[in-house]
């Protein structure tokens, strides 16, 4: 397969991470830590999320997985509906870890869900 990408936006790739790395990934996800922002605007936290997503780690996206997953339950058993912005933020970390993870375990990424779902996590952006 041959693939191409404009050569001024190379540093924007990177090594997809081997099979034992998702693994490891899926075993830990229970024990990550939340991704915290300490800015007040809520167009600059998001901007945040958005730029930790597209250069940070698969281990980073898993990180605002879990905190925007804690941050929309948190929301939602004070009975009101959780920001837009959450649930955007949310699918798009989802969508690029499972992406990642499904590449690197050479399966869908319904099967990464289901590998999640049979450690008892919940994973997917499904609001």
């Amino acid at each position: 397969m041959r693939i191409s990408f404009p050569v001024a936006g190379e540093a924007r790739l990177r090594p997809v991470i081997s099979h034992d790395e998702a693994e490891d990934l899926i075993g830990e996800y229970a024990q990550m830590d939340t991704v915290e922002y300490t800015g007040r605007s809520g167009s600059l936290e998001e901007e945040f999320y958005r730029d930790e997503i597209r250069r940070g780690t698969c281990r980073t996206s898993m990180r605002i997985v879990k905190t925007f997953r804690e941050r929309i339950a948190e929301v939602r058993s004070r009975n009101k509906r959780p920001p837009v912005a959450y649930e955007r933020i949310l699918k798009q970390a989802s969508q690029r870890s499972l992406a990642e993870l499904a590449v690197a375990l050479d399966v869908s990424t319904d099967d990464v869900v289901a590998r999640f779902e049979e450690q008892g996590e919940a994973y997917a952006a499904a609001i």
